[in-house]
Order: C-alpha cells, then structure tokens, then sequence
C-alpha cells in the first residue's frame, strides 16, 4: 500500500502485548454519531454534511492519536489499496460498497484510532488494542468523541439517547468486541455450547471468517449487544466478565487435551503444520484451519513456533489483497498458489 494508510506492519493492535494476548486476539470499542438535523448517510444526498464532517475533522486533529494524519477520501485510493484496507479492518464493507458517497477515513500512524464519515452512521469512532482490553479501547474512543463533540452537534435524544442508524446502538451510541481464538474449544466439541450461553446472557458471536456455513479457524468475534440505558462503565464491565469466561474456559480445555488426549492433539497440530509447510495450494479458509492448530501447538509448547504477534498478522497477510491478488481478474489457482507460496516462506 501507499502511505496514504498505514501497512499491517505497524498496527498495533496486533502485536499481542495486552492481556490474555494469546487466545484474544484484539478487543475494540467503536462509536456512532449522526449529525443534528439530518437523516442517516443511506438516506442522505451526496454533499450534505460536509461542513459538519470539516469540523469533525478539524477536530480530531487535535488528538494526540490524530495529530499529523490527514483524512483520506476512499475514492482517492486504488481497486487494491481499497481491498487491503477492507482486509485490515481501517476501512467497512459500507465503504468499500458506496464510494460514490464520497466516504472518508482518518487512521492514527499505529491504526489504533480510526475515524469513519459516511459509514453506518454520519461519524464512526474506532479504538482498537491488543488482547482483552476493551476499558483501554473504551478510554480511547471517548476521548475522541469529547473532542468532537465540543466542535459538532450531534442528533440526541432525552429518552433513546444519541440516535443511531442501527436501533440496537441507541443509548450510548457504543459498541464492544474482541476477536477470540478457541481452538481447544472446538476440538473437544464444546464451542458451540459455551458461544451460545455467553449469546443468551448479553452478548453477539460470529465466526470472525466463515465459509461453508462454519467460522474457519476457530476465530470468533464476541461483541456487546445492548447500549440503551446503561452507561459506558457498565457496558465495559459486563463484556469483560462475559469475554474472560469464555477465554478461561478456553485455556483450562487446552489443560485438559494435553493431559487426557495429548496424542489425537498431537497429531493433529503437526498434520496442520504439516500442511502448511509444504502445500503447493491453499485456500484461504483451510489455511486457516490448519494455522489454528499449527498456532495452539505453539502456545502450549508442543511445537515450536513464531509469536503471537506474528501469527497474528498472517492472518491478514493470507487475504487475496494483501497477496496482490485481483479476485475479479486472476486465475482462481493464482490465489492458492500465491497463500501456498507465503505460507512456506513464513516458516521457512
């Protein structure tokens, strides 16, 4: 990619220094606000806001995150830079799809501050951080929000709070997630039942990447589901107890695999690394299947193995854009070859 954003590289949130790092990948926190007086962006006529989303703007350049960065409108970036963008996460699939509604963007040089306009909502605040941390990415976000609120005036209602294109986001106008890796879950069958019972006490789960109906390499996104009439603290509070249930139930199964079924565990981590070390093609959702083994093998010690960090970052590095892969103009096989190839120069 060009600079206008920046490369995966230096994203910190995937550098796997918080807490929990290993099987929470990243925890996020994001913000929407529409402007007073009028209607969401899908209902919105192209130019209308613009002097409100200068002042956003200007605004958020007074944010230590923010300070230097310059706002990049999408339609100024290629098919590619576009798809690499989406892939990482600093632009939304809203986005990608409605350029002629000229959205922007606004990335701090680590990609842990992201300002969207013309998203889901008028202005969308992203904070994103290592590990199971979402009170750091809480922390965050608002002191964006107070600053753009001081310059804008956003639609707020005395009973349903900041309105929101999505009813659910009312209230707060807030949401919290993390993306968290649960193979030994899987292993032992048990995934399902334990995502469904965080589900009925508050929370949303989906496969982080899903194909053929299951989420490929046991990622999961949690994410918080209510916001009217509770406050940021307590919404923090909750999700983090929730979240650190499912993480602790995760790592105790990985205990008991390797005391009660270290072989069948064994043997299916090095068949994953196995693949993966030698493959000539690859798709994206099996090599992410293979590398939720190959990586649990890492973090419990029976094979050796990169970092967290590292792990994290392929995940991202496998995507068709960041291969430089054209989807719409290549060989369906450039794409396996290409992921095959990576894959064996990573862990050559």
């Amino acid at each position: 990619m060009t600079q206008l954003l920046p490369e995966i590289r230096v994203h910190a949130h995937l550098d796997a220094v918080g807490p929990w790092a290993d099987p929470v990948l990243w925890s996020r926190a994001d913000v929407g606000r529409n402007y007073e007086g009028l209607p969401f962006p899908h209902r919105t006529v192209v130019g209308a806001g613009e002097m409100q989303r200068d002042c956003v703007f200007d605004a958020a350049a007074t944010v230590p995150g923010f300070v230097g960065c310059e706002p990049v409108p999408l339609s100024a970036l290629t098919r590619r830079e576009l798809q690499c963008a989406r892939e990482s996460g600093l632009i939304s699939a809203g986005q990608f799809k409605e350029l002629n509604s000229e959205p922007f963007c606004l990335v701090s040089p680590d990609a842990s501050l992201m300002l969207r306009t013309r998203d889901r909502d008028h202005v969308r605040l992203i904070a994103r951080c290592s590990g199971l941390d979402p009170q750091a990415a809480l922390r965050n976000v608002l002191s964006v929000e107070r600053c753009l609120d001081r310059a804008v005036t956003f639609a707020y209602d005395d009973r349903f709070g900041y309105r929101t294109a999505e009813p659910a986001r009312c209230g707060t106008g807030l949401a919290l997630g993390c993306l968290v890796h649960l193979p030994a879950l899987a292993f032992s069958g048990t995934a399902a039942e334990v995502l469904n019972e965080v589900g009925e006490q508050g929370l949303s789960t989906r496969g982080w990447f899903e194909s053929e109906g299951r989420a490929r390499g046991d990622l999961f996104i949690l994410r918080s589901r209510r916001s009217l009439g509770c406050s940021e603290k307590t919404m923090a509070g909750e999700f983090t107890k929730l979240a650190a249930r499912v993480v602790g139930l995760e790592i105790a199964t990985r205990e008991i695999l390797l005391s009660s079924r270290r072989l069948d565990l064994e043997d299916r981590i090095h068949r994953a690394s196995g693949l993966l070390r030698n493959a000539r093609l690859m798709s994206l959702s099996e090599s992410y299947d293979h590398i939720s083994f190959t990586r649990l093998g890492a973090a419990t010690g029976l094979l050796a193995g990169p970092d967290a960090a590292a792990w994290n970052r392929l995940l991202v590095d496998l995507r068709p854009g960041h291969l430089g892969i054209d989807p719409a103009g290549s060989d369906p096989d450039d794409d396996l070859i290409a992921r095959a190839a990576h894959l064996r120069k990573f862990f050559s």
